[in-house]
């Protein structure tokens, strides 16, 4: 019984460890780095069109100009970004306390 208890236990762990790291890698790499492209290219659109505007003596309003982030999270991304958080919170203290007792027991 513990041995199948062990083995599941080792399944759910790799299962927690791949999603967590799926997730953690698709939020930094892909996401950030595109919402950031996204952000100089819009910024770089509104300047461009603020100097037309100014140039050809246009009224000027600041909304015209700067456009809302749309967040498309829904409560599944949240909560995957919230178990990843957790799980990396964890496992970042389990290092920490790993390497610790290490460094106790070689001083």
């Amino acid at each position: 019984m513990e041995k199948k208890l062990t083995s599941v236990f080792k399944i759910l762990l790799f299962i927690l460890l791949f999603v967590f790291c799926t997730i953690y890698v698709s939020n930094m790499k892909g996401y950030y780095s595109y919402s950031n492209y996204k952000k100089s290219l819009l910024t770089e659109e509104g300047i461009r069109k603020f100097e037309e505007d100014v140039a050809s003596g246009v009224p000027i309003d600041i909304d015209d100009y700067i456009e809302d982030d749309i967040d498309y999270s829904n409560k599944i991304s949240k909560t995957s970004l919230y178990i990843s958080n957790k799980i990396g919170h964890f496992i970042r203290g389990g290092i920490v306390e790993f390497f610790d007792r290490i460094t106790s027991n070689i001083e």
